[in-house]
């Protein structure tokens, strides 16, 4: 998966213009990715591959390569 396929599909769980996003948006970085959007990224993304994500590893995640990383290896 590409990287813009990934912030595509963070922008839309965070209901932001994917313009607004880039590699190195992290949590805290725009006012729509807070604890309550990082949830939101969290379960787009299970809900979009189908797979169980580790909830220890995602609060571990603090940017969109980060999550990038993390879909790769699904």
């Amino acid at each position: 998966m590409e990287i813009k396929n990934t912030i595509k599909l963070i922008s839309k769980a965070l209901g932001v213009k994917e313009n607004k996003l880039n590699n190195k948006s992290h949590i805290g970085g725009i006012p729509e990715w807070d604890s309550l959007g990082h949830l939101n990224i969290f379960f787009a993304i299970q809900k979009k591959f189908k797979k169980k994500i580790d909830l220890n590893k995602a609060s571990k995640i603090r940017n969109i390569n980060d999550w990038h990383k993390l879909i790769s290896k699904l």
